[in-house]
């Protein structure tokens, strides 16, 4: 009995959380691109049921660890992720538009989190993963997986998107990129998550680390702030980035710069 269950778990460690390039997939058990699809072992029913009860009853992270959103997913099964489930807080992907929409009883928030699917770009497939909540922000990660568009041109790359909802905002607090083949997935090293500080105005984001893409493994550094400010025309509670090492914004580059996922819309009862 626990030879099966550890093969069992085994085989939904490897379905759900390994990318193609780190693995070697038979082609029996998965889909053909595991990075981009959502590769499920879908004829065996002790998987389906353990994924059952982890979706049914399992808590808020492992339901984040076990279940990623896919653009190339169909099944709305599969393109909804519950965020803090006692709340009724979710994530839906919507990958023909690349809408990215949070919502929960009084509450719907969507953002341009991908490109629409009739575009051309240079990540057309992408994954979406959680890597810590509560019950007003996210860690979102998104990953882009190689994707040739032009002879000897080639893209790939990783997103950190902090999303706050009493702003309705979404930023990247962390990117990286690769654009050719010999190197590594471009991977923040080490993972960025406990580097994000909660505070009571908003944020801090303190990391000093590599990207795993880094062929000399260059060290940089990222210090940026992330504040709650009432907007005095339209009286709006607004996030704003603020560089420490800048904080007038006189300057371009840094922390700040980094493109977001733009608010669509944020809908909320009063």
């Amino acid at each position: 009995m626990m030879k099966h269950i550890t093969i069992l778990l085994s085989l939904l460690f490897f379905s759900l959380n390994i990318d193609a390039e780190e693995i070697n997939c038979p082609s029996e058990h998965c889909s053909p691109d595991i990075s981009t699809q959502k590769p499920s072992v879908l004829h065996i029913p002790d998987l389906n049921a353990e994924l059952k009860k982890i979706r049914d009853n399992g808590s808020d992270s492992d339901r984040w660890y076990y279940f990623k959103l896919f653009s190339s997913a169909v099944s709305s099964d599969d393109l909804t992720v519950s965020i803090i489930k006692n709340i009724g807080l979710n994530m839906r992907l919507d990958p023909k538009k690349g809408y990215l929409t949070i919502e929960k009883n009084g509450l719907k928030q969507i953002f341009q989190i991908g490109a629409p699917s009739s575009s051309n770009n240079v990540c057309p497939n992408y994954n979406l993963e959680i890597l810590d909540a509560s019950e007003k922000h996210a860690v979102i990660r998104k990953k882009c997986p190689l994707f040739e568009y032009g002879k000897n041109e080639s893209y790939r790359g990783t997103d950190y998107f902090l999303y706050d909802m009493e702003t309705a905002s979404m930023f990247s607090f962390w990117s990286g990129y690769s654009d050719n083949k010999v190197e590594k997935f471009p991977e923040a090293s080490p993972i960025p998550t406990s580097n994000l500080k909660i505070t009571e105005t908003g944020y801090e984001f303190k990391w000093t680390g590599s990207s795993k893409s880094s062929l000399k493994k260059e060290i940089f550094s990222i210090d940026a702030k992330y504040i709650r400010e009432r907007n005095k025309k339209t009286k709006k509670l607004e996030m704003r980035c603020i560089n420490p090492e800048d904080p007038k914004g006189e300057f371009t580059g840094g922390p700040c710069e980094k493109p977001g996922a733009p608010t669509i819309l944020d809908q909320r009862s009063h």
